[in-house]
């Protein structure tokens, strides 16, 4: 299993303990994770969205998937936790 450390604190973290949440870049709004300490994680969604709102309305109806090696493992993790279901992507 892969190890990940908080870029700040450099305390271990598992990825499925992070809360699935709206997120902000300079490309737009996206669906993904942080860090404990607030840095970005990963970024879950296919697409950025220009309005918060709608980033807020896709991650509660569902969302396109975005298809990265990376993400595999942390979205088997949240389905194995319960924290995603497939309903909720795409």
């Amino acid at each position: 299993m892969t190890e990940y450390r908080d870029t700040c604190s450099d305390e271990v973290f598992t990825p499925a303990d992070l809360p699935v949440q709206v997120c902000m870049s300079a490309a737009g709004y996206y669906i993904g994770q942080l860090e404990p300490c607030g840095a970005p994680f990963s970024r879950l969604s296919d697409c950025y969205y220009k309005k918060r709102e709608d980033a807020e309305t896709a991650l509660k109806a569902g969302w396109p998937c975005r298809d990265a090696p990376e993400n595999k493992a942390v979205l088997e993790g949240l389905e194995k936790k319960g924290a995603l279901t497939r309903d909720a992507i795409h």
